[in-house]
Formats: C-alpha cells, sequence, structure tokens
C-alpha cells in the first residue's frame, strides 16, 4: 500500500516484505507506520497533519519522567539539606549497568554503598526516604515523534496539556499533547503515528542540492545504482566515517572482514548488529566467504535462508519458516512471533504442540522439529523486521554513495549539519583526508554555512568553513555581519568591521572569538595586535554609530539644510573610523600555542598550527599507527600520537582515573589509565582540559561497542631533529627574509662547494633549520639537527621482531622498549652522499622537490652519512640531516636524474 501511495520507492516484492506484518485478520493492532522525515521540515509534516484534521482532532503525544535511582538520592539530600558532596558520592556508587538498577539492588551489589549507608546515620536517612520515592513521577515532556489522531476532537476523549515549548512559527494557537502515554491511547483506538526527523536525510536533501547548484545535474534518490563498484570498495576499506548507521567501531571492522558486494549485504548488517544477533555477525560474514560451508537443517529450509547466507537474521523469515514446515498462515505466524518475542509463556505452551505437529505432517522428523522450536525461540526474541533494515541501509548505501562519488559536495552538507564542534571537528579531518581542501573561515570569505570554492589552480572544490561553526557567536551577530558585508563589501580593517556591524549585537566576546579563532586574519595586524586594540576599536565603532544615527535624524527632521553645499556630502553616512595604531609585536613560541588552543577551543579544532605536526620529528623507534589497534584486540600496543579530551574521573572506590582520546593522522582510539597506572605517570601526562603529544603502550580492548587503550606505560615523546620555534624572548627581532639574512650556520663569505669525490671533505659547520618563504606568507621548515651522536638500539635477533610489541624480546628490530638487543652507536661507512640543492624563482617547486628527495633518502637506510648545500642568495647553508643513507646506484640514479648529475656524488 505505502509503495502503490508513493509513500515509499522500497519495492515490497523485490525485498520480500510481508504484507502480514503491516495488516491481516489474524493481527488486533492498527498498523504501526514509522515514518523519517529531514529533520528540517518534521514540523511542517506535523502542521500538515493537523491543517488536514483538525487542530482539536490532532495532538503531540505526552511522556512521563520518573526519578532514577541516582536523581532520588540528589532530590532527597537537597531537600534534607545533606551535603552534595556525601550525596553524590552515593550517587556515583550507583552502577549504571545493568540500566535500571535500584538503590535496592544496589546496596547488594556494591559494599561501599552498604557501609555508608551501616556506618552514617544521616545518608541512611537519605537513602531510605529516596527508596520510598524512587520510580515515582518526577516531570512530563513532549514524545519525540509521537503524534495522535481522533476523528472527534480530543478534549472530548482524553485530558490534554499545553506544549511549554512549541516550535510551530505560528504561536497563535498553542500545540497540545495528550496527557494518555502512547500505549494507553492505542488501546483506546486511536491512531497513533510516529513522525521522526532524521538527520541525514537533510544532509542527503542538501547534498543534491550542491550537486544541482555546482553542476546543474538533478540526482534523484530512486536512480541511484545499487550496485556502484567505488561505494562497495570504500566500505570494504573501512572508511565508514559521516555514513549512517556505520560509523561504529564495531561496524567499521565488520565490514572490513564482510567486504560487502551488494546491497543486501548492508540491510542483514543493519538487522544484525544489535544486542542478541550481534553474535550471528561473525558466521554470517564467514558463510558469504566460504558459501561451501553453508547448512541447512532441512531442504525447505534453503529458500528462506539462501539470500542471508543461511543466517535467520528477519522477523519475516520466521514467519515464512513457520507457514513452510508447520503450515500456519502468515497472519498467525506473525502473532506467534511477537507472543514468542514478549515472552507470553502460556501462548508459547499452546503453540509448541500445534508447530511440532505441523512439522511432522510436512516430513520433518520429530527430532528436526524439537531443534527448530528451540532454534526459532531465541531469533523470535531479538530478530529484526525486514522493512526497516532495507529502508535504513538503503539510506546508508545512498550516503556512502554520495560520499565516494560527490565528496566535497556530501562532506559540505554534512559539515552544515554538524551539530556540535566535535562533530565539525570529525568530519573536517575526513574531509582533508578525502583529498578536499577546508579553508579556514574568514571573515570576508565565510558564509553562515560551509560552502563551495571553486579551487583557483586545479579543478575541484574547496569547502569554506562557515560562521555558524564557531563557539560564542551566535546566528543574530552572523546573520548581521553577512548583511554589512553584502551591503557594503569587504570588510577593511577592525575598525572598519567595529563601525559597521550594528552595536546591539557586537559585544567584545563575539569580536574575541572572531579574532581568536583566525576569522580576522586576513585583516591588518596580527592576532596579538588587533586584541590589544580591540577595546579601542569597539568604542570608537560605537561613537561612529551614534554619530550616523545623529545625522539621519537629523537630517529626517531638515535640520541639516543650514548646511547648504555640504548638504550633499552629509547625506552620504560615514562608513570607516580613523585606524588605531598598533605597537609592534613579535610573536613567540606562547602565541603560536595560544593561538593553536583558541583554535581548538573555538572550533573544535587545529587549524594554523596542529600539534600533531611534530609526529613528523617524532623517534617513532617500537611504535605502530593507531590503525592497526583494530586489527591486534587483546594485544600490547605502543603509539605515539596527540592526547586530547583528556577528563580524570571518580571510581566507585573513590579512586581516580583518566580517560581521553588519542589520535594520530590516520585514527583515533579511546584510551583510559585506571588508578595504579595515573598514579604511577600522572606528572607526564596533560592536565583536564590540555592536550599534548606523547607515547602511550597499553593493552588494546574492545567494550561497548568501540575499541579502548588500556594505558600501562607513558614515555615522553623523543624528537629526532630540532624544532624550529619562535624566540620566547619579547625583544627579540623579527625574522628577515631568507636571501637578506645570515644563517647561524653560515660563514661571512660563501662556501665553497666541494669538489666531486673528495678525499677528506672538510668537517660541515653545525647544521641549523633554514626556512624556505612559501606562498600567503607562511614558511615551511627545513629542520636539521644540531650535531650529536646519535643512539639507537641494534638487537642481536634475527629481524623477525613482532612491531607491535610494548616489552619487545630484542629478537628483531627494535620491537618494543626494553628489547634485550644491546645499544650501541650507529657505525658510518665511511662514505658520504654530497648533494646541491638547487634554487628557483620557483619556492613550491623548490619545496616540492625537497619533500622528493627526503622521501627517497628515508626510504633508502644504511650507514652512509648525507650532506646537503643549499644557496641562500649570500652563501651556502650546510645541512646534516639525522639519518644515514645506504647510497646504492640506483638511489644516486633516481637523485641524478631530479637534481642534475652534476648535483649528486659520493665520496
Amino acid at each position: 500500500m505505502l509503495y502503490c501511495l508513493g509513500i515509499t520507492d522500497v519495492d515490497p516484492v523485490k525485498n520480500k516484505l510481508l504484507f502480514e506484518r503491516f495488516l491481516s485478520r489474524e493481527r488486533l493492532e492498527m498498523p504501526d507506520i514509522d515514518t523519517d522525515f529531514a529533520d528540517s521540515r518534521r514540523q511542517e509534516v506535523i502542521d500538515y497533519i493537523a491543517d488536514t484534521y483538525g487542530r482539536e482532532n490532532t495532538a503531540q503525544i505526552i511522556t512521563y519522567g520518573t526519578l532514577g535511582a541516582k536523581a532520588a538520592l540528589r532530590d532527597i539530600g537537597r531537600v534534607k539539606g545533606v551535603s552534595l558532596e556525601k550525596v553524590d558520592k552515593a550517587a556515583k556508587l550507583i552502577p549504571a549497568l545493568p540500566v535500571g538498577t535500584t538503590i535496592a539492588q544496589a546496596l547488594e551489589r556494591v559494599p561501599e554503598l552498604r557501609q555508608m549507608y551501616d556506618s552514617d546515620p544521616e545518608m541512611r536517612g537519605v537513602i531510605d526516604q529516596a527508596q520510598k520515592v524512587e520510580g515515582r513521577m518526577r516531570n512530563v515532556g513532549t514524545h519525540a515523534c509521537g503524534v495522535v489522531v481522533s476523528r472527534n476532537p480530543l478534549e472530548e476523549l482524553v485530558p490534554l496539556e499545553r506544549v511549554k515549548k512549541d516550535q510551530r512559527a505560528d504561536k497563535e494557537e498553542q500545540a497540545v499533547m495528550a496527557a494518555y502515554e502512547g500505549p494507553t491511547l492505542a488501546r483506546i483506538g486511536l491512531l497513533k503515528m510516529d513522525i521522526l526527523g532524521l538527520t541525514n536525510l537533510s544532509v542527503v536533501a542538501q547534498a543534491l542540492e550542491y550537486i544541482h547548484d555546482t553542476t546543474g545535474q538533478r540526482i534523484e534518490l530512486a536512480n541511484i545504482s545499487l550496485d556502484d563498484r567505488k561505494t562497495f570498495e570504500g566500505l570494504s576499506r573501512g572508511e565508514t566515517t559521516n555514513v549512517f548507521q556505520f560509523e561504529s567501531t564495531g561496524m567499521t571492522r565488520y565490514l572490513r572482514e564482510l567486504k560487502p558486494t551488494r546491497v543486501e549485504d548492508l540491510y542483514a548488517m543493519v538487522a544484525l548488529y544489535r544486542p542478541g544477533p550481534l553474535e550471528q555477525i561473525p558466521v554470517y560474514i564467514h558463510n558469504k566467504n566460504n558459501p561451501h560451508d553453508i547448512k541447512y537443517l532441512h531442504p525447505v529450509l534453503k529458500p528462506i535462508l539462501e539470500d542471508t547466507y543461511g543466517v535467520i537474521v528477519y522477523q519475516e523469515q520466521i514467519m515464512l519458516l513457520l507457514q513452510a514446515i508447520a503450515g500456519y498462515t502468515l497472519g498467525h505466524a506473525y502473532v506467534v512471533l511477537k507472543a514468542i518475542g514478549k515472552k507470553k509463556k502460556d501462548l508459547m505452551a499452546q503453540e509448541e504442540p500445534k508447530f511440532k505437529a505441523g512439522c511432522i505432517q510436512n516430513g520433518l522428523t520429530p527430532e528436526q522439529a524439537d531443534i527448530l522450536w528451540d532454534l526459532i525461540q531465541p531469533f523470535a526474541g531479538y530478530s529484526f523486521n525486514r522493512p526497516h533494515s532495507t529502508l535504513y541501509g538503503l539510506l546508508s548505501y545512498q550516503t556512502a554513495y554520495l560520499k565516494f562519488n560527490y565528496t566535497a559536495h556530501y562532506m559540505a552538507a554534512v559539515l552544515s549539519a554538524a551539530g556540535s564542534t566535535e562533530d565539525v571537528a570529525k568530519s573536517v579531518a575526513e574531509t582533508t583526508r578525502l583529498g578536499v581542501p577546508v579553508e579556514p573561515p574568514d571573515i570576508n570569505y565565510s558564509k553562515a554555512g560551509f560552502t563551495f570554492e571553486q579551487l583557483p589552480d586545479r579543478e575541484g572544490y574547496a569547502i569554506r568553513f562557515g560562521l555558524y561553526a564557531i563557539k560564542n557567536i551566535g546566528s543574530g551577530p552572523v546573520d548581521l555581519i553577512l548583511q554589512c558585508r553584502e551591503e557594503g563589501g569587504p570588510f577593511s580593517s577592525l575598525e572598519d568591521f567595529c563601525a559597521r556591524v550594528d552595536r546591539s549585537v557586537l559585544n567584545k566576546r563575539v569580536v574575541e572569538s572572531l579574532i581568536k579563532s583566525g576569522t580576522m586574519d586576513s585583516l591588518p595586524g596580527s592576532r596579538m595586535q588587533k586584541l590589544s586594540i580591540l577595546d579601542a576599536a569597539l568604542h570608537a565603532g560605537i561613537e561612529a554609530q551614534k554619530a550616523r544615527e545623529d545625522e539621519e535624524q537629523k537630517r529626517a527632521t531638515g535640520q541639516s539644510n543650514f548646511l547648504g553645499n555640504f548638504g550633499e556630502e552629509m547625506s552620504k553616512p560615514r562608513r570607516a573610523v580613523q585606524p588605531i595604531p598598533m605597537e609592534p609585536h613579535i610573536e613567540t613560541s606562547k602565541d603560536v600555542k595560544d593561538y593553536a588552543q583558541w583554535e581548538k577551543e573555538l572550533l573544535g579544532m587545529y587549524i594554523s598550527n596542529h600539534p600533531i605536526q611534530r609526529l613528523d620529528n617524532a623517534d617513532i623507534t617500537g611504535t605502530v599507527p593507531i590503525a592497526q589497534a583494530s586489527a591486534n584486540i587483546g594485544q600490547k600496543l605502543c603509539c605515539i600520537g596527540l592526547l586530547t579530551n583528556v577528563r580524570r574521573v571518580t571510581t566507585r572506590k573513590g579512586e581516580t582515573m583518566l580517560v581521553g582520546t588519542f589520535e594520530d593522522r590516520e585514527s583515533t582510539i579511546d584510551v583510559v589509565a585506571f588508578p595504579r597506572a595515573l598514579t604511577k605517570y600522572d606528572a607526564l601526562l596533560p592536565k583536564d582540559g590540555e592536550d599534548k603529544v606523547i607515547k602511550l603502550a597499553g593493552k588494546v580492548d574492545h567494550r561497548r561497542d568501540s575499541l579502548q587503550l588500556m594505558i600501562d606505560h607513558v614515555e615522553e615523546v623523543q624528537y629526532l631533529e630540532h624544532v624550529n620555534e619562535p624566540q620566547d624572548d619579547e625583544e627579540a627581532m623579527p625574522e628577515e627574509p631568507a636571501d637578506e639574512r645570515e644563517p647561524a650556520s653560515m660563514v661571512s663569505q660563501p662556501v665553497s662547494t666541494p669538489a666531486p669525490a673528495p678525499a677528506a671533505p672538510a668537517p660541515a659547520p653545525e647544521p641549523v633549520a633554514a626556512s624556505i618563504p612559501m606562498s600567503h606568507g607562511h614558511s615551511r621548515p627545513i629542520r636539521a639537527p644540531s650535531k650529536v651522536t646519535v643512539q639507537r638500539p641494534e638487537h642481536n635477533g634475527n629481524g623477525n621482531g613482532n612491531g607491535h610489541g610494548y616489552t619487545g624480546n630484542g629478537n628483531g628490530n627494535g620491537n618494543g622498549h626494553d628489547g634485550n638487543g644491546h645499544e650501541g652507536q650507529i657505525h658510518f661507512s665511511g662514505r658520504t652522499l654530497y648533494m646541491h640543492l638547487p634554487r628557483s624563482s620557483n619556492m613550491e617547486h623548490d619545496i616540492s622537490c625537497m619533500q622528493d628527495i627526503n622521501d627517497m633518502l628515508r626510504a633508502n637506510a644504511g650507514h652512509d652519512r648525507v650532506m646537503l648545500y643549499l644557496a641562500n642568495g649570500v652563501g651556502t647553508v650546510v645541512l646534516q640531516p639525522h639519518y644515514t643513507v645506504h647510497a646504492s646506484s640506483e638511489l644516486l640514479e633516481e637523485l641524478g636524474h631530479l637534481l642534475g648529475s652534476d648535483r649528486v656524488w659520493l665520496g
């Protein structure tokens, strides 16, 4: 019926959806239809229902909130005036799992709570009183999606209550809700509908609009190919971020193992990935990849279970099974299915002999009938309905299709719909990983949401950060800023901005957030300089706006006519104020760190100076990427990354543990340091709310549908190269351009380049970090270490170390922290590879060339030294990388092809 009416475009015959689940003679209930709409348009649907059937006949549905164990304790403690600390400590001792644990159950299971009850008379009184109010109604709310419709006015049938927060645009008639809960309304005989708002539908709709706006192509979801190779390949690689239903760590891991090749596989995963049937996922994956292992208890089961590789996945399969092997009608099969699922023992006792008699009548043995009855009962309890799995699985496929085929458009829609800075940060990271640039917010280019910008140097789009995504701004100021920019053009300075944007919404917090987030970086002055004149700029802006208002009032009353010839000039409103002088400021390393911290706080991510960039220079010996955690559950891993979102929490025993998020360039994992590990390494770990690049080791655990690294060892990160950072000395002179200053390692006149194959090259001067200017005013450091002896472990083993252990066994090439191999100095071969690096007018090309050279050298580890000579306009900088290479003939040939054979030689 729904398919014929055009409500859904999923073909029920093709997808084996049974009408008897919707309506049948045996079913004594109204059809249950859950309808998902784009959350941005849900209110339109509710208004349509009310307008169509009459507002007096339509209402939302009430929900009653009850006092749980923790809430009861806290409420009674507050009423009795007991110390909040004592009450909170008792509340935290109530176990969160299993859900619904009562105070009485907690007293039996938690010795600390029982001790508090027995030893503290004051808390005993609180706990006793709390048990009396536990489970009682505390508050009312509005059901998230329920709507009830009647043919008669509802006030004649049920009590009504006004909705406290009416979201309708028309507030003349305040909405009401029926004061009976949903099940009661259904028993009365009223029609109850679930009108759900789904963010993912809004994202898809927005992505389709972006596609149409930029390509002119109008895509209909019903016409999307269901066998797109790129989509299935992407899901098989586990690239499930921002894909509906498939983002969890466990689901990602199962999809990698499954390697789906058809959309029906996705439907099945939606149905199976829930408590209960979850244990059938490995069976499903094995049978898909090993079809010869599929076995059926009886041939009659094959056509029913063939499309799910012999695994019972859907309720409809059980209904068909009851029909095929026991002679049930599909309507009666559904009634029995619901009875088993709700554990109605009396009905199950009546049905068991009927079922077995039907099995025997259809050719099964009594033993097979017993096995099937025992098999059906648990599956009937937790199997999922096929329509829901099919529709949600189809939407999952559609979001994946858009992600892998229209990446920029889809990710822009995802970012625009992101509800928190954490969601924005996650989606920005995924967008960047997929090769779509995300430009930072800019006061003269950003719009309210995330938008497209054509890439200037190649085909494709970049996504520009939206102003709505910045904390502390709000939609009111953003809308007014955009209006001022549209009417008067780009802002030229902070003073111009303050003078033009209405002072009623432009408070100090808003402008400060714009400056700190980097949104005003394109205006004159550094962030610190703009902050230093912020108060003066705001004051000047207010005065300018008052002057304009006075002028407009005078013109309106005719008071400006006496100015004669100057009247025309006065009719032009003044836009700008006089520039406010900025004191010179040399940015220090502290400033750079502050900028990064502000960006993380206001944007949810680092933009200009991500701490994780320092991993380029970290000693990664004995560590592995975080991405390997999913393949090493139960094993110990050592990783380097950024520890963020750190919180210290109190356990039930009153001890302190740490939880946080650990990330490297590719992956993220939750981490936890239990009290013993936290006590041992607390000084090395960041404080709450801080981030730190650190080296962690511990066991990988899988719990609550996600991976965790259980920390048991912490180290500071060791850096192999010197990182050139701005000086902290506030009086330090600003750096001059590379071709106008003399590096510290450079002599007063140019260094003569050694002749090819020198017999004994002179010792090089101390290496330093030179800076090559890049476009957009940034510079990229080319780093070299101070001249030190590099210590590295040289293990005696056979080179077959496992590469992921924490306590290495010494039989490999550095697989752990505590390997038994001995420490020693690197043994140099006595040979040195010399390279003269060219310099051209194209800085981007020079930098790219140097990165290619660095990759080549690092890929050819050995015992030959490397010396680099870089001309800078007034001399030559001599660099000696920390690593050594194997200068093979193949490497020399590759370098000669890149630089020219006369610029590369071995001495």
